[in-house]
This record gives C-alpha cells, sequence and structure tokens, in this order.
C-alpha cells in the first residue's frame, strides 16, 4: 500500500521538477534574449547620440556658409564660432574647414589643450599651429610649422568622393594627454554659398573612447561583452580590450585582446560577422573557453559612410545559473513531498493528488504568460491559502508589466510633446530644455506659430503643474492641448490666458493648479510682451541697460474660473539681450547642505555666458546646476527657455 501512494507521488513530483526546469529554463532564456536586445538597443541609441553631435554642428556650418554669415574667404573668422560650438559640444573633439584653393582652418582638442591650425601660411602650402584659449586668446609662439593641404585628407577626399553628406574612415585619433591614443572619425559636409558653387568642406571629428567607455558601464557588460567593429571587421568600440595595439595601429576582431572577441572571429569568420548589411541582426550559440554563450550580431548603418556591427556576447551561465537554481529548488521540494507521501498513507494521498495536479497546471499557464488564470483549490486550508497567494502572485505579475509598459509609454508620449528644435524665428536664437525628476513630470515648454501675430511671429510657452509624476503630466496634456486650441483664436496673450484657464477650471476635480507664461518678441522693436498665470517674470540682461526689472502675474490656471489675464512688456532692449525663462526647479534646487541654488546664482552664469549663443546658455546653466547638486537627484522638475535679440 505504501508503494502505491509513494510512486504516484513520485512521478508527480518527478513531473513538477520537470515542468518547473523547462518553465525556469525559458524564462532563463528569454531574460538572456532581453538582456541582449536591451544592450543593443542602449548602445544603437547612445552611438546615434554621439555622432548626432557631429551631424548637427556640421550642419550647422554648412548652414552659416549657405547664409552668408561665415565667408570662406576669410577662415579666420570661423575661430570664435568653432570655439562656441567645441565648448557646447563636448563629444566633438575637432572641427575644420578645407577650400579647393588648399587653404584650411581647424581647433582641436590635443595634448590636454586646444590646438589651432591655420592653413594659409606663412610659406605656401604650410600651416601654423599653436595655442589657444577658450576666450580666444592666441598664444604668438607656433608648437609647429607644417606642410599641410586639406585636399589630399582622406576626410576631404571622401567628401568630394560621396557629392555629399558622409562619415570619413575611422583613424587612430592621438589622446588628449598626447601618450595615449583611441579611434576617431569625422562627419564630412561639403558646403556651398547662396549661388550653390562649392566653398569648401567641413570635417567634424569626434574620439569614439567615449563610446568604449559607455560599453563598459553597460550591465552586460558585469558578464557578457560588446564590440562594435566597422564594415572591414575593424575594432571601433569595445567594453573589454584595447581597439589599437601598443604601435597605434588598429586591431582587427580576431587579433584583439578579449579572448570573446577572438572566439567570435575565428568561430564565425569574419564573412559571416560582416554579412548582410542594413538587414536585421542574428543570434547564434557559440563556445567560448568558459563555455558555452549566445552571441548576437546586430547592423547599425545610422548614416552614410557607417557601417558597424554591434556584436554582444553572453556567456550562458550569466543567465541560466537562475533555472539550475530553481531546478535544485524543485528537486528539494519533490524530496519532501515524496517524504510527505511515506508519512501520510493511503489516505492523504489521494487527497493530495487532485491539487497538485492543478497547482501543476496553473504554474504552466503562468508560465506561458496566462497572468489571468486563476486556481481554485478548497481542500484543506493550507491548499486554499496555497491557491490565494499564487493568484496574488500571479495578478501582481500582470499589474507590474502593465504599470513598466505604461510607464513607458507616457514617457514616450511627454517627451513628444515637447518641441524637437528651436522655432525658425528671424531675429531670435532661441534654446529650451525639460529634465524630469520623475519617468513623468509637469514641466512644459513650446514654440508655437500664431497665425494672427503680426508677421507670423512665434508664441513661447513655459509652464508650470504643482507637483510632478503622472497626474502632473496628464494636467500638462491639457494645458498643451487647450492651449494650441485656441492659439490662432487670439492674438491677444491675456485673452488666450483667459481661454485656456476656462477650460482647466471647469474641470478642476483634481487638486492640481498650474502656472504658465506666454511670450512674443518683436526684434526688430526690441520688445517683449507676455502674460503671466502665477508664472516668475522672465528675467532679462540687457548689453546696454544692464539687469531690467520685470513683474506681473495672475493667479494660476485652474484656481478659478472668473479670472482675466493681463498682458505687459517692455522695450527698448538691445541687440544681444539675453531673456530667461525658467520654473522653480532651477532655483529652488537644494544642495546636500540644503542650500538653494537662487535666482542670483542664475543671474551670475547668465552674465557670465550672455555673449554665447542661447544653447550654450542653457548648457552653462546645467553645468552649474548640476555642479552646485553636488551629485544630489533633482527633486522637481526643471525647464528653461533662453531668448538671445540678435543684430538685425
Amino acid at each position: 500500500m505504501t508503494t502505491l501512494v509513494v510512486a504516484p507521488l513520485v512521478l508527480l513530483a518527478a513531473a513538477l521538477v520537470w515542468l518547473s526546469s523547462a518553465t525556469s529554463r525559458r524564462i532563463a532564456e528569454d531574460l538572456g534574449q532581453a538582456m541582449v536586445r536591451a544592450a543593443n538597443s542602449a548602445v544603437e541609441d547612445n552611438a546615434r547620440r554621439f555622432l548626432g553631435s557631429a551631424v548637427r554642428v556640421g550642419d550647422l556650418y554648412a548652414r552659416r556658409v549657405e547664409a552668408g554669415v561665415l565667408s570662406a574667404e576669410r577662415l579666420r573668422e570661423w575661430e570664435r564660432p568653432i570655439l562656441d560650438d567645441l565648448s557646447a559640444n563636448q563629444d566633438v573633439a575637432s572641427i575644420c574647414i578645407g577650400t579647393p584653393d588648399g587653404r584650411s582652418v581647424y581647433i582641436q582638442r590635443a595634448h590636454g589643450r586646444l590646438e589651432l591650425g591655420r592653413g594659409d601660411g606663412p610659406g605656401e602650402g604650410e600651416c601654423w599651429e599653436g595655442v589657444i584659449g577658450w576666450d580666444g586668446a592666441v598664444v604668438p609662439e607656433a608648437l609647429r610649422i607644417y606642410k599641410y593641404d586639406p585636399r589630399a585628407r582622406p576626410w576631404y577626399e571622401a567628401g568630394e568622393a560621396a557629392g555629399g553628406p558622409t562619415w570619413a574612415p575611422i583613424y587612430t585619433w592621438f589622446g588628449p594627454k598626447g601618450n595615449d591614443a583611441e579611434t576617431s572619425t569625422g562627419y564630412v559636409r561639403p558646403v556651398s554659398g547662396m549661388d550653390g558653387r562649392r566653398l569648401g568642406t567641413i570635417v567634424v571629428d569626434v574620439t569614439l573612447g567615449g563610446l568604449g567607455q559607455f560599453l563598459k558601464s553597460l550591465p552586460i557588460s558585469e558578464h557578457g561583452q560588446v564590440f562594435i567593429v566597422d564594415g572591414e571587421g575593424m575594432a571601433v568600440a569595445a567594453s573589454e580590450g584595447s581597439v589599437s595595439s601598443a604601435a597605434l595601429e588598429r586591431l582587427p576582431l580576431g587579433q584583439m585582446e578579449s579572448p570573446a572577441a577572438r572566439a567570435v572571429a575565428a568561430e564565425l569568420g569574419m564573412d559571416a560577422v560582416l554579412k548582410n548589411a542594413g538587414l536585421a541582426s542574428e543570434s547564434r550559440r557559440i563556445q567560448l573557453p568558459e563555455g558555452p554563450a549566445r552571441i548576437t550580431i546586430a547592423p547599425f548603418t545610422p548614416h552614410k559612410g557607417i557601417e558597424w556591427r554591434i556584436i554582444t556576447v553572453v556567456p550562458e551561465s550569466a543567465f541560466m545559473g537562475d533555472a539550475a537554481e530553481a531546478q535544485r529548488r524543485s528537486l528539494m521540494v519533490a524530496g519532501l513531498v515524496a517524504l510527505g507521501g511515506l508519512v501520510l498513507a493511503v489516505g492523504a494521498a489521494r487527497g493530495l493528488a487532485r491539487p497538485l495536479v492543478s497547482i501543476a497546471d496553473h504554474v504552466r499557464r503562468v508560465g506561458s504568460g496566462d497572468f489571468d488564470a486563476r486556481l481554485d483549490l478548497r481542500a484543506a486550508r493550507e491548499l486554499v491559502d496555497v491557491s490565494s497567494e499564487l493568484n496574488r502572485m500571479a495578478g501582481g505579475l500582470k499589474q507590474r508589466l502593465e504599470l513598466e509598459q505604461s510607464l513607458a509609454v507616457a514617457m514616450q508620449v511627454q517627451q513628444s510633446l515637447l518641441p524637437q528644435g528651436p522655432p525658425t524665428a528671424a531675429g531670435l536664437d532661441v534654446a529650451g530644455r525639460s529634465r524630469y525628476c520623475d519617468a513623468t513630470g509637469g514641466d512644459y515648454f513650446d514654440f508655437i506659430d500664431v497665425p494672427p501675430l503680426p508677421g507670423g511671429r512665434t508664441m513661447i510657452a513655459v509652464g508650470d503643474v504643482m507637483g510632478h509624476g503622472i497626474g502632473a503630466a496628464l494636467l500638462m496634456a491639457t494645458a498643451r492641448a487647450a492651449l494650441r486650441s485656441h492659439a490662432s483664436l487670439d492674438a491677444d496673450l491675456g485673452g488666450l490666458l483667459t481661454r485656456v484657464n476656462a477650460v482647466l477650471a471647469r474641470d478642476a476635480r483634481h487638486g492640481k493648479f498650474m502656472t504658465m507664461l506666454l511670450l512674443v518678441a518683436d526684434p526688430s522693436q526690441g520688445s517683449f510682451r507676455w502674460a503671466s498665470a502665477g508664472h516668475d517674470p522672465p528675467i532679462i540682461l540687457d548689453p546696454v541697460r544692464g539687469w531690467v526689472e520685470t513683474d506681473g502675474g495672475d493667479l494660476p490656471l485652474g484656481v478659478m474660473e472668473d479670472v482675466t489675464y493681463q498682458e505687459t512688456g517692455v522695450s527698448g532692449l538691445s541687440a544681444g539681450a539675453v531673456i530667461v525663462i525658467g520654473t522653480d526647479g532651477i532655483w529652488e534646487a537644494k544642495n546636500p547642505r540644503d542650500d538653494g541654488f537662487t535666482k542670483d546664482r542664475l543671474r551670475a552664469v547668465v552674465a557670465a555666458n550672455a555673449s554665447a549663443k542661447a544653447e550654450t546658455i542653457v548648457g552653462a546653466v546645467e553645468r552649474a546646476l548640476d555642479g552646485f547638486l553636488e551629485g544630489r537627484a533633482i527633486q522637481d522638475d526643471v525647464t528653461m527657455v533662453i531668448l538671445r535679440l540678435l543684430p538685425a
């Protein structure tokens, strides 16, 4: 009789062990694939951002040349803009312009300093190279004078061959201290005048050492490796080992220090690594010296001239360890079940078999993704408790997945509501930025083209919802929709705020309110007018008048329905005037000693950078705020919009 009782329980326990092991292995496999996909996605996003800095800068110079702001005949006038752009774009290592007649000018970060090159003498075909400071001061003594013809450089030839924007071949770049090396590439951009005549070629270099540091910082690098190779199989960046030899020569994948890199090249062959350019990624199982591993090769071709491969290698031990532990736990549970069968005897065997089968079926359904499955055991109180806990676990897993997906979608949607670039506003240089302390937030800024405004001028809006998170994000989205839907109906800013307030106050059951400031500039008159719903007035620095006092402001939006908002303004500002609109997350930010950043610090940063571009001023404020916080996370959303009046 004991055998009849124990045998079915042993078989059932074995089935549970098999089911648990299979489910754990499948989950582990999915986890491994998710790790690789997340790593590849993070690498692609970072590489796009990294390369995008050079693309933005190169295209900016092309527009400047076409508009006549910069001349290919007067290359020394390029030095100040190049300094500003190097300051604003830390990923950029060098900016150079070469002309069809062999003249050039460049500034590069090298040897722990800025080096300026002027390719117009002192002798024919010679380039003078010296040290230049961030303030534009040039040290008279030359570092060297050498023969330099930009037309013979690979990047110039690449631009000529492509006939348009492209990327230069990767080459070895000297390190920032002069005694090390890293790889570099450059965005090449032929430039033409307003008549379409070719005036020269620009190259904006980025060193790829920062990309390698990013690979090392990925969570997947704790167990696996990530490599990037170009279309010839030469290493671009790696999470393990150097991409250059001791002789400063670039290394192919099969000659790198990393055993994983050599194993990938040896087992697959470089033809397999480099095939299928532009197609979907490919995953395989390979054998490394320390055991089996999964490898994924994903093409990465974001721009013309960039044909890279992202290679991710993850040892199976990194994601199969939990499955092995689950199997050990299952074996332990199975042994306890068999032992219990010996003790419980025949009567208990029949009562236990049916609930265990139900539990196994339930585990299988949940393991396959059916989180709505419910288990209803009505035998002993303990089994009822088990079914309740398993049902609660399945519901909790479903809610957690749905919440994470919803938050990710909400963050993407809210980011899409913010402007993707500055407006095209004659006479104005505009830049804006928002940083949220949570995944979503309540700060808001917008650039809106309003037809009723004279000359179709752009209206600038900045808002701040009380609090942050999902609730604030929803109110922000509602206010944005109301503002944009009414913007074409009223050129009076006070009247427009009155309309928006009526929409928000009518449904103000959430207990939240929002401040907002609307501003329109008339650069030709040096004037600004604005209307404020409880928002701090603009901070204005005029190069002639100094700090301009501003005031004005009514109740925040959503507090009361019957509020009429007024418009105010300032006029007579000079070219170069800087206008700052921000949210209180800037000046109320606290460092670890509980000191506030204050508006005085903000004014000091603006004054120190008043002659720079709006984007540069925004970056300077962000750096000053980050330095002040000393690593402490921001506790409130931070938003700012900077405007500069340009000379007529």
